[in-house]
């Protein structure tokens, strides 16, 4: 654990986000698959990083609980997502749309930096 999973996770979704614009801005279907393979990697961090954040902020009879309400509304966010982006791309365009998906998460990545904490204050 060198770099802990706060700046992990920011690192990795920066990954995303140029997966995003990779992809939003690509020329061929090499382009759109290297772009959506960074978007997979940019997102990996997100299932494990806040594993260890529960791990060392709660006590461990509430870690399950908390990682099943993680998968669980990760699972739904993943679900709720397709009619959004499917309005938008059919208003802007799919170019647009995934531009608009990078920002998005690049706002909500400097909002984790801000936010996500490694350790609860007082521990070493």
């Amino acid at each position: 654990d060198r770099y802990g999973a706060r700046v992990t996770m920011i690192g990795s979704v920066g990954i995303a986000v140029l997966g995003c614009f990779a992809f939003a801005f690509a020329q061929s279907e090499v382009e759109l698959t290297a772009a959506r393979v960074l978007m997979g990697l940019g997102c990996s961090s997100m299932l494990m990083g806040p594993l260890m954040i529960y791990r060392r902020w709660f006590p461990a009879e509430r870690f399950a609980s908390l990682s099943g309400i993680q998968i669980s509304l990760g699972t739904i966010g993943a679900l709720m997502a397709t009619a959004p982006l499917a309005f938008t791309t059919e208003l802007f365009g799919w170019r647009e749309s995934f531009m608009g998906v990078g920002v998005i998460t690049l706002v909500l990545a400097v909002a984790m930096g801000f936010i996500a904490r490694d350790t609860p204050p007082g521990v070493a």
